[in-house]
């Protein structure tokens, strides 16, 4: 009932020791020092989230390499890379105590997703392909999460051209998965209930990419007032 669990649990502990090594690093900074212990694990969340996605999309990528072009979806790559996914989101709700209610529902449903993604047999054609490729997706995103990070100990002023580059990344790979995850609907000969299921949780993410996208478009134009760290 639950394929590859133990990769969960063992990528939460992963993820907890580089918390601890992240703060060890910026212990001489003079603005990680005055934030609150909430403020400071979600810093280190954040800027472990991003190397993490980093490593995930090299990882991942070669599983949609070997799919698209050898079809070849192998079940337990895909397990596995689902799960080191939604580790980080899992220790953020353990560990960040003040998560803004949004961040801790999609950080629940991404807990959900990747056990949702231990259902499925992908070596048959399905569309819920969908769904670990809006995992992919979102990993090469992972500038995002360091900006997130970054932003408070660093002046804003000196971090747009960061911005810049993420909204243009960010924007880019949602597009493309946008796109695809149309292309991989609209192709089915009929909707069942799973389809609609599939749709709602896709639906869901979408809306909170839009309002990171917003986010992000935000905190560029207060980058031009030279703001400080907040």
């Amino acid at each position: 009932m639950f394929p590859e669990i133990e990769w969960l649990f063992g990528s939460i502990f992963s993820y907890y020791l580089l918390y601890n090594l992240v703060d060890f690093l910026y212990r001489g900074n003079e603005y990680y020092n005055q934030l609150a212990d909430d403020r400071k694990k979600y810093f280190q969340k954040n800027i472990v989230k991003s190397y993490s996605l980093a490593g995930i999309s090299i990882f991942g990528t070669y599983f949609v390499y070997q799919g698209f072009f050898n079809n070849n979806w192998d079940n337990t790559t895909i397990r596995r890379v689902g799960y080191m996914y939604s580790a980080l989101d899992a220790l953020g709700l353990i560990v960040v105590k003040n998560l803004p209610m949004n961040s801790k529902i999609h950080h629940s449903s991404t807990v959900l997703f990747s056990y949702l993604n231990t259902l499925v047999d992908y070596s048959q054609q399905t569309f819920w392909i969908g769904l670990p490729i809006y995992c992919m997706l979102s990993c090469y995103s992972f500038g995002v999460n360091y900006f997130l990070g970054m932003r408070l100990i660093t002046p804003l002023k000196k971090m747009t051209r960061m911005i810049e580059f993420n909204i243009i990344t960010y924007s880019l790979c949602l597009i493309i998965n946008w796109a695809y995850q149309i292309y991989n609907v609209l192709r089915l000969e009929r909707f069942t209930w799973d389809v609609w299921l599939f749709i709602g949780l896709v639906l869901f993410v979408v809306n909170d990419d839009i309002k990171l996208v917003t986010f992000l478009i935000h905190h560029w134009q207060k980058s031009k007032n030279g703001e400080l760290p907040s």
